[in-house]
């Protein structure tokens, strides 16, 4: 029995041994067939895979075998024996991990044979298997390239005949139907489009579809069209033409690709209210017209915005700052936020930002001043702040010094009711010790406002409203009197080589800090800005300034809603007032419930430059 048993075990270990060998054996002849193949030498390669075959039938490389087969007769121009080699693997082996691999090689093999169709086919039965990612990459990438340049309508007609998964019905479809839209096929179009949502109504790829199909709709409609209504003639021609010169950049721009055609309908108002609002007429009664950009100045604009609610029809005004426009009914839109909303932004940030509590303000006594002066004053007061005095002057008053003698006054008054400034005997003032914050004098207030050497520290903040023209004279003044507060302002204050001018003759610490607003800044470190400036001057010829701008992000808010298909006036109007943080050029552009852009730049002058707030 011992003898019996011995002769088992040498039996058992003599099996065990054959089998390393045999398994070594077909490892050194596997890798020996890789490197051959990987040296080029895929005849002498695809020799020793098969000799594997014959001699160890079922080895334990039996698909790498199949594979590398596979992919040295691809390599010799064997291609359909290729596909018969990566079959086999795929049919015989179903759960090999090389599969991946044996079905990208058969798609290449179809390829090469020009079948083209096949070869998508099998590329997304890979791509639906969702395996290797390196493969996905590369079968995606190939499937797209065959449907794109390979395949002309009827094949991919066949391929959607034929190929049933979402994701594949998904990529033939758009494309299918894009080719169609050449062809202004816009029926079949929308078949396929519907044809797929009843299909996969729950799909992943739902949003391009019915983008797709809603584009379509526009088409079968016809073009669109955008009407402009602008001063080309008259005083303001300079700058109707520089808005329309961005109108149409972006047009064209949107035209030259493969997205739904744009037409510009331009009326020409000479500046005057009556040609404005029978141009607003002429374009209203256009059922082709969707919406109207213009017009440039803030009464023109009113009187358009009138007939275009009127007749229900989107305006967006480019540059209207006046309070009111969007007012005149839900159709209407401001592009430049109106003097209410500038004057609401500083006070938030003069109070809340910088911790302001008390101001001066010094107002034009015209709209401007006006408008600004009391949006500001009222939200200060709801922020916890005061406006302890305010003062007006009409444009064009070069003596400014009444007004600013009154405010220094009146802040001496403050400063000696609220005790920070104490009056003592002459021959008391220098036995007064130091306490901080209180200043000794020995003058009454009428001296202290002539001398102008103390400085006022009653007020926080100056807020000066005023017009462009009128800096010359009111920045002087404001620092002969001799004012620490910090000084805020509009739009009318962003000019650098005013303020450095300024900054040689008066002591800079007054302007050092000036907090202002702007409706345009151009960012040198932004790429989409210095992008846009390189070939807006290639196409059009001269370089963009503000109201180039301010006309281009107009235009395109109105191109993004008809391409994402509102092309109807009353859905390209309710689609325009839920735009948010829409990435313009000047900056980001959000209309908020009033329908008025609420979006402006916070500037500040510093060391002498005008840098933004962030």
């Amino acid at each position: 029995m011992k003898i019996y048993n011995k002769i088992i075990f040498l039996f058992i270990i003599t099996i065990c041994v054959l089998h390393a060998q045999e398994t070594q054996l077909i490892d050194s002849l596997f890798y020996r067939g890789v490197n051959t193949y990987q040296a080029g030498q895929f005849q002498g390669a695809l020799q020793q895979f098969e000799f594997m075959d014959r001699v160890y039938p079922g080895h334990r490389r039996s698909t790498g075998s199949l594979l590398m087969q596979g992919k040295a007769l691809n390599r010799m121009g064997e291609h359909q024996r290729a596909i018969e080699a990566f079959n086999e693997l795929v049919m015989d082996h179903p759960s090999s991990s090389y599969v991946d691999d044996a079905l990208y090689g058969k798609a290449v093999a179809f390829y090469q044979l020009g079948a083209n169709e096949d070869a998508v086919r099998v590329l997304f039965q890979l791509l639906d298997r969702g395996g290797d990612t390196r493969l996905m990459h590369k079968a995606a990438n190939l499937s797209s390239d065959l449907m794109d340049f390979r395949l002309d309508i009827n094949g991919l007609k066949q391929l959607h005949e034929t190929v049933h998964d979402e994701r594949g019905q998904a990529a033939i479809t758009l494309r299918l139907v894009q080719r169609l839209i050449k062809n202004e096929q816009y029926q079949q179009c929308k078949d396929l489009l519907n044809g797929f949502l009843e299909k996969f109504p729950q799909s992943m790829y739902i949003v391009e579809i019915q983008q797709k199909l809603r584009q379509v709709n526009m088409l079968a409609r016809g073009s669109v069209k955008l009407g402009v209504i602008l001063p080309l003639s008259g005083e303001l021609a300079e700058q109707g033409k520089a808005v329309l010169s961005g109108i149409k950049y972006a047009v064209d721009m949107h035209n030259s690709k493969d997205l739904t055609k744009v037409e510009l309908i331009v009326e020409d108002t000479q500046g005057e209210i009556l040609t404005a609002i029978k141009a607003a007429q002429s374009l209203c009664e256009d059922e082709g017209v969707v919406a109207v950009i213009g017009e440039l100045e803030s009464d023109q604009t009113a009187a358009v915005a009138a007939v275009t609610q009127e007749r229900q029809v989107p305006l967006l005004s480019p540059t209207a700052s006046a309070l009111g426009i969007a007012e005149v009914g839900s159709y209407v839109f401001q592009l430049n936020p109106p003097l209410n909303v500038r004057a609401k932004m500083l006070a938030d940030y003069a109070v809340s930002g910088l911790g302001l509590k008390k101001f001066a303000v010094l107002a034009e006594a015209g709209e401007y001043g006006r408008v600004m002066h009391d949006a500001f004053k009222r939200h200060v007061i709801e922020l916890g702040g005061d406006i302890l005095i305010e003062k007006w002057y009409y444009s064009g008053d070069e003596h400014l010094g009444v007004q600013f003698k009154t405010i220094r006054e009146f802040g001496l008054r403050k400063m000696l009711d609220d005790s920070v400034l104490i009056r003592v005997p002459k021959n008391q003032l220098d036995k007064q010790r130091r306490i901080p914050g209180v200043q000794f004098v020995d003058r009454g207030v009428e001296d202290l406002v002539d001398s102008t050497a103390l400085t006022v520290t009653a007020f926080q903040g100056m807020f000066l409203p005023v017009l462009h023209e009128d800096l010359q004279y009111i920045i002087p003044q404001f620092a002969k009197y001799n004012f620490s507060a910090k000084v805020l302002g509009g739009v009318p204050w962003n000019d650098v080589e005013l303020l450095i001018d300024h900054s040689r003759f008066i002591d800079s610490r007054y302007l050092e800090g000036l907090v202002f607003l702007s409706d345009f800044f151009a960012d040198p470190s932004d790429y989409q800005y210095n992008q846009f400036m390189t070939d807006y001057r290639l196409t059009m010829r001269r370089s963009p300034d503000k109201l180039d701008v301010f006309g281009y992000d107009a235009a395109s808010i109105l191109l993004s809603l008809v391409e994402e298909g509102h092309p109807g006036r009353e859905r390209l109007a309710k689609r325009l007032g839920q735009v948010r943080d829409f990435k313009g050029i000047q900056g980001p552009i959000s209309f908020e419930s009033e329908r008025v852009n609420t979006s402006i730049h916070l500037m500040q002058f510093r060391g002498g430059k005008i840098i933004p707030i962030r």
